[in-house]
């Protein structure tokens, strides 16, 4: 995807809309960070493998299951707060706890080994995912970048 076509794929997710407290420049911390094609989850990666996919069943129970794409991680990053103060009780209410949960995610890795394994998040994600944030100043409140990439993606 060339870069102009990569910004416009975000910012056609940001026009969707945007809750409470998300800024756009959140939103392009999270569509560079969880990208397959760019960040890919890189937090994650030390205890479960390299990521290859993530997919998501919305709403849940209905069987409809879609992969995530940069559109998708845009809305994804639009609609779920990722400031760190705020991002595992978010995330875990949204995808994780059964009671509460709106959309089923399911991860798909590779281990060293080769062999593919797929899990559901689990609430150690998310406090992984916020440490990542934190020591990075992803979606920190008080400074906000949107970035302007002028490489292919």
């Amino acid at each position: 995807m060339q870069s102009s076509q990569f910004i416009d794929t975000i910012e056609e997710a940001i026009d969707k809309g945007l809750d409470d407290g998300v800024t756009p420049g959140f939103v392009y911390d999270t569509v560079i960070s969880h990208d397959q094609t760019i960040g890919n989850y890189v937090w994650l990666q030390p205890k479960f493998g390299k990521l290859l996919w993530v997919e998501f069943e919305e709403p849940t129970g209905s069987g409809h299951w879609r992969h995530y794409d940069t559109y998708y991680w845009g809305r994804h990053g639009s609609v779920v707060n990722h400031d760190p103060d705020v991002l595992v009780e978010e995330h875990v209410r949204e995808f994780v706890d059964s009671a509460t949960k709106t959309i089923s995610l399911r991860f798909w890795f590779q281990d060293i080994n080769g062999k593919v394994v797929s899990m559901s998040p689990t609430r150690e994600f998310y406090e992984l995912e916020a440490a990542y944030f934190r020591r990075h100043g992803l979606c920190n409140k008080h400074y906000q970048y949107v970035p302007h990439i002028d490489v292919d993606v």
